[in-house]
């Protein structure tokens, strides 16, 4: 395939996976050259109960982010090409946990977390075009964000006396590991000449 100095109108759908751990959907639109990208991912729920002689535990945990961006491509060959750009990034999560203590002394503690991550992922990565319509992607995500969080603690003691903590934080982060390793497998609508 090759790329003819005309612009040439993109839509594509991909379905994605992050690490194989969140899965969601990408919309990308724009030009042969330069694509606006629309990011939408969720882990779903995530939760836990256990259960021993003494204690027993729950804790549940979602999360759910967008993102919204600038893509480039240059071709290197006929079915590789290299994707570069940039993405601002909205993520919200959520984490609960309760935990009882059934012993001569029984205790009960309830925490809840959620925090607000607005921030910005870097784009780079590769395509390899398995036809004209269907693409497989690979990209990496280094990202900086600003986490905005609430903790709020319950403590109910065996004597009755409830103890009560609200604690809020903020925080500027960063992330480079490979979990923002990003694979897609797009379809590529046809595209119309401009």
């Amino acid at each position: 395939m090759s790329f003819a100095q005309t612009k040439e109108k993109v839509k594509e759908l991909s379905l994605n996976s992050r690490s194989f751990s969140a899965y969601g959907f990408s919309y990308r639109v724009g030009s042969s050259k330069g694509l606006w990208r629309l990011n939408s991912f969720t882990s779903g729920l995530s939760s836990r109960r256990n259960k021993s002689e003494r204690s027993e535990g729950f804790n549940r945990s979602y999360w759910v982010g967008f993102g919204l961006g600038r893509e480039f491509r240059k071709p290197i060959n006929d079915k590789f090409e290299f994707r570069y750009g940039a993405d601002l990034t909205f993520q919200y999560s959520q984490v609960y946990s309760e935990n009882k203590w059934l012993g001569p002394t029984p205790n009960f503690s309830e925490n809840r977390q959620y925090v607000i991550s607005p921030g910005i992922s870097l784009v780079l990565g590769f395509n390899y075009l398995l036809t004209e319509q269907w693409i497989v992607g690979v990209e990496w995500n280094p990202s900086v964000y600003y986490d905005i969080s609430r903790m709020q603690f319950e403590n109910i003691a065996f004597d009755g006396v409830t103890t009560k903590e609200t604690t809020n934080a903020k925080g500027l982060n960063y992330q480079l590991s490979n979990n923002n390793l990003l694979i897609s497998l797009a379809y590529r609508f046809k595209k119309v000449k401009e």
